[in-house]
């Protein structure tokens, strides 16, 4: 379930599935990406920021990673 970044932020550092909207860009943009967050809540920042043609990405959206799969 994707989260807004205006309706909170992660309560812990870590990686995250986040969606990057790039608004400079002819229409809107955007694709999913797995980014570590540095801090928590107050001050929180994505330690990525990507750039594509010069424009620079957005974080909107983020969720948890999914757990990964059991090894056999």
């Amino acid at each position: 379930m994707w989260i807004s970044v205006k309706e909170r932020l992660p309560e812990r550092e870590g990686e995250y599935l986040v969606r990057i909207c790039y608004p400079e860009l002819s229409g809107v943009f955007s694709q999913q990406r797995v980014c570590p967050l540095i801090g928590a809540k107050e001050g929180a920042m994505w330690a990525h920021i990507y750039y594509m043609d010069g424009c620079k990405g957005k974080v909107t959206h983020w969720q948890p990673l999914p757990a990964p799969p059991e090894v056999e």
